[in-house]
């Protein structure tokens, strides 16, 4: 093994201990592979080291953050970074990144002030070049999952920025926890950083930035639950006390635990607790409460009234299909393997243990009779899936289409739904 590899101090990067055989494979396969761009070599490593975020897709932008760290270490020696013009991933400057008129208002005037998730291209875009423009700190591509939001009044302008990423190691607030390392481990998913949080410079309203934080505080979890299948307990964030108080987190309820073991200069913890004694939660000592949600938006409710008529049709072409095909009883039967299909269709980014745990959840809610009581796992879900027809599925499409209010026609045909996800079917249902 190099030298330079077994004479490190610590092995622990940006909060995930690595050994050194991974380290050291790491460096072959950046040697074996030096046409590669370093997000293909990120991409390789995930594959084969496994490391996926709680949704099931790779973590690629840990593993590149890890490899230009063992590149300053000297360790390896990356490709040269393919993007052309300014620093990596700066963001494009563009007309929707210069500032707004001022607004000088009293919140009350500006109320209902509300969240919006950045979630298509064209608004990440827009969140990425507004605070790489105006935060202290510019903008750096998140590690793992993440979720941005757009801060805006009553009348749709734009007031800040608020963005939520997986957190780390980290220990004075595991020491507040008071959890020990396996519990940790096992726990570290259920916690959140709010890694950037900006108003815009144009924007001076008194007490807007504690009310954007309780915002957040109410809708986080159910957000992250959503997008990544995991439901938080604790939000943490750190406090630059040379830059500001951080009285805006006191006021919305954050709590501050210690600072940071910087060499440089200690940045301030504060903690907010997303359920109540989350810190037993987080220790297994009792399960967690959850809040109830809060009155879903129109559109949410129709996208879940379109699910229970989805599930009902398939319901009934899941049975009218077992009644006809199907030998003999099987511990999964069709309607639940449908469900799964769909519900990976319809949730994008779902790894499987996610799916399976959600429909297990819908079924229910639904009064569908379960096989057992803990949801089966990934690999007789797949052995399910390859014992139904996919006759089935053309049955369930043509249901829908028939119930289904007209649309207009793309290219001479009524579709269903469109995305961009790479899939394999199989031959016949093409």
């Amino acid at each position: 093994m190099d030298p330079r590899i077994e004479n490190l101090e610590a092995t622990t990067f940006f909060g995930k201990r690595l050994t050194r055989r991974q380290i050291a494979l790491m460096k072959e396969t950046v040697e074996l592979f030096p046409n590669d761009s370093r997000r293909e070599l990120a991409r390789t490593l995930c594959e084969n080291f496994n490391w996926h975020t709680p949704s099931g897709t790779y973590r690629e932008q840990f593993c590149l953050r890890v490899l230009e760290e063992l590149e300053r270490l000297g360790i390896l020696t990356l490709p040269e970074r393919r993007e052309t013009g300014g620093r990596r991933n700066a963001p494009a400057r563009t007309e929707a990144g210069e500032p707004g008129e001022p607004i000088n208002a009293p919140l009350p005037a500006l109320e209902p002030v509300t969240l919006e998730i950045a979630a298509d291209g064209r608004d990440l875009a827009e969140w990425n070049e507004l605070v790489d423009r105006y935060h202290p700190r510019g903008y750096m591509s998140p590690i793992g999952c993440h979720l941005a939001y757009f801060i805006l009044d009553a009348h749709g302008r734009r007031l800040g920025c608020l963005m939520f990423e997986s957190a780390g190691a980290l220990p004075v607030r595991d020491a507040w926890v008071g959890w020990d390392r396996r519990q940790r481990d096992a726990g570290l998913a259920r916690l959140l950083r709010n890694s950037r949080f900006l108003v815009f410079p144009w924007v001076s309203v008194r007490n807007l930035a504690s009310r954007s934080l309780s915002l957040a505080a109410r809708r986080v979890a159910d957000d992250w639950h959503q997008r990544w299948g995991v439901r938080p307990l604790l939000v943490e964030t750190f406090v630059d006390p040379q830059e500001q108080e951080g009285s805006c987190y006191r006021a919305a309820g954050w709590t501050e635990i210690g600072a940071t073991a910087s060499r440089s200069v200690p940045k301030n913890v504060y903690v907010l607790e997303l359920e109540t004694d989350a810190r037993a939660a987080l220790r297994g000592e009792r399960k967690e409460t959850r809040r109830r949600p809060a009155r879903a938006p129109e559109s949410a409710r129709t996208a879940a009234g379109m699910w229970s008529a989805v599930a009902a049709a398939a319901a009934r072409t899941s049975e009218r299909h077992d009644r006809e095909w199907r030998v003999r009883r099987r511990l999964i039967g069709t309607f639940l393997v449908v469900l799964f299909v769909l519900r990976l269709v319809f949730g994008t980014g779902r790894s499987y243990g996610s799916a399976l745990a959600e429909i297990w959840e819908s079924a229910r809610r639904m009064g569908v009779t379960l096989p057992q009581d803990r949801p089966v796992t990934p690999s007789s879900m797949s052995r399910a899936r390859a014992k139904v027809d996919p006759e089935v599925f053309r049955e369930l499409h043509r249901e829908i289409l028939a119930e289904a209010p007209d649309r207009p026609l793309w290219k001479g045909r009524r579709v269903f739904g469109v995305d961009g996800a790479k899939i394999n079917l199989p031959r016949p249902l093409v």
